[in-house]
């Protein structure tokens, strides 16, 4: 979960199976669209994904 001035203001999950990372589920309060939340997540969850060993990561968008 990623807060803005104490405000929930983004949230996702990522799932772990046999050294494939998938970037799953996220989504982003809209009056807090636009400043950086989900774009760090991102950068979190494939950090967190190379530190366990992952070889792929996956992640899909929709709108």
């Amino acid at each position: 979960m990623a807060e803005i001035d104490g405000v929930l203001a983004a949230r996702v999950a990522m799932f772990v199976v046999d050294g494939a990372a998938s970037l799953v589920a996220a989504d982003t309060t809209t009056a807090l669209r636009g400043r950086g939340a989900h774009t760090a997540l991102v950068s979190r969850r494939i950090n967190d994904a190379v530190s366990a060993g992952c070889v792929l990561i996956i992640g899909c968008a929709a709108p």
